[in-house]
């Protein structure tokens, strides 16, 4: 794939010209993307975060793609699709740290990286003023859809118990699938979409949370990302105008139990009393968080952990509030309410650390903190002696659930979804439940130092 990095840019209309080549090492600060939108009409990206950000972007010549991340952010899962030569606008969280927006052109158009503008508004306010979209030089263009060469693509719909995907066309077609960077890709070669067609109504039971189409010259790609324990099955020619392609779930690892806290050695019991642990498992519902490795989502790998914490906890004599117990979706500052609500007296976030697919040799466990160190170092020592993994330190941050609860808090990456050594670990019960033990035990540890018998 061709890329051509924005080293620099012209001269904004309402700002200062921002290089974007001069980008520092990325800050293990965590901002929000609080807002942006997309003006088609002007071809105009607005973003806005609730501290400083730094962009940097990048041209995708393949694909028509500017890229644009933004490091040090986090978001929630957006897309708008367009019927003009702009083709979509998505925003996601690309990887534990770094919010990325992308803007994909139509099929057959380009446009010149030179002339797209980076306008500061303000730190925390960025404009991006994209030039005219123009047909590409037809060396590089896609090969435009003819009538009778291609199949036509009718409608692409999942069925109403979710279990088939099904794709309705003029003729029969055929497809092949392939994981791919978290998502399952579908390509239906020698086919083109049919006019109006450019989305996929997700399925009502949450089989599949993502959908995207798009056109190419080797045919129609569908990119799906589903939720854990999701498979895709073999493609079936339903008739010569519907294909079906089959949707299945793995078996539930609801079953299992957790292990006994005699069995990890635990720190002595704390004395009955009110002391309170908010317990924060990331994600949840429509965002699945990083996605890794035979699609992995870390939203489910948190749950699981915290549930277990939980359990641990409530063992050993103390309270322990989870801000959600089941796959839904839950913004940032809803968690803190509920840590305050309870009058916790510690609080902490469990997550699942991801790079991209090409870096597989980033693994460990990490832990973060905003004011006070002791209870990250807790929890990191109890993490790294417990399993034995990569010791990746403890790092100051601003994520917004440590920054915004009154009380210690701690934010502990447990595992790379995307790293060759995590990810087995993150996939595996028996594993989960150590690191259950391990968080667990590093509370436990913490509350016993600081005398903590009531809550404040």
């Amino acid at each position: 794939m061709k890329v051509l990095n924005l080293h620099s840019v012209a001269l904004g209309l309402l700002g200062s010209l921002i290089s974007l080549a001069t980008v520092g090492t990325l800050s293990a600060e965590a901002a929000n993307v609080t807002a942006w939108q997309f003006n088609p009409g002007g071809n105009r990206l607005e973003f806005t975060t609730d501290t400083a950000v730094q962009p940097r972007a990048q041209w995708l010549v393949d694909t028509s793609q500017l890229v644009i991340d933004l490091p040090g952010t986090e978001t929630r899962y957006a897309i708008q699709n367009f019927n003009g030569v702009i083709h979509t606008v998505e925003v996601t969280q690309y990887d534990t740290l770094t919010t990325r927006i992308t803007v994909e052109l139509a099929p057959g158009y380009s446009l010149n990286p030179q002339q797209i503008q980076f306008q500061s508004v303000s730190p925390t306010q960025w404009v991006v003023q994209l030039p005219e979209p123009v047909p590409q030089a037809a060396e590089n263009r896609v090969p435009a859809p003819v009538s009778g060469d291609l199949a036509t693509l009718q409608a692409i719909a999942f069925s109403p118990d979710g279990r088939q995907l099904l794709i309705q066309s003029d003729r029969p077609v055929t497809s092949s699938g392939q994981w791919r960077n978290g998502q399952y890709q579908i390509l239906i070669p020698d086919a083109r979409l049919a006019r109006g067609l450019t989305s996929i109504p997700l399925p009502a039971e949450g089989s599949v949370l993502q959908a995207r189409l798009r056109q190419s010259a080797q045919g129609v790609t569908l990119s799906l990302l589903p939720r854990t324990g999701i498979r895709f099955g073999v493609a079936t020619q339903v008739s010569s105008q519907e294909l079906a392609i089959a949707i299945e779930s793995s078996s539930s690892q609801s079953g299992r139990t957790v292990a006994q806290t005699s069995n990890r050695s635990p720190a002595r019991p704390v004395p009955q009393g009110r002391v309170v642990v908010a317990i924060d498992p990331g994600h949840g519902g429509r965002d699945p968080g990083a996605v890794g490795i035979d699609n992995i989502h870390e939203s489910e790998v948190v749950l699981d952990v915290a549930q277990q914490v939980a359990q641990l906890l409530d063992q050993q004599g103390i309270q322990a509030v989870l801000t959600r117990n089941s796959d839904e979706e839950i913004d940032l500052q809803p968690r803190v309410d509920t840590a305050e609500q309870a009058r916790a007296n510690l609080f902490v976030s469990i997550h699942a650390n991801a790079l991209s697919m090409e870096r597989p040799d980033a693994n460990g466990v990490s832990t973060y903190y905003f004011s006070n160190s002791d209870l990250a170092q807790t929890l990191q020592d109890s993490a790294v002696a417990a399993t034995g993994m990569n010791d990746r330190g403890i790092h100051a941050a601003r994520f917004y659930v440590i920054r915004n609860t009154s009380m210690p808090s701690a934010l502990i990456e447990i595992g790379f979804v995307t790293g060759a050594e995590d990810e087995p670990r993150l996939a595996s019960p028996q594993w989960r439940t150590q690191m259950a033990g391990a968080i667990a035990n590093g509370i436990l540890q913490y509350v016993q130092r600081h005398s903590m018998t009531s809550n404040r």
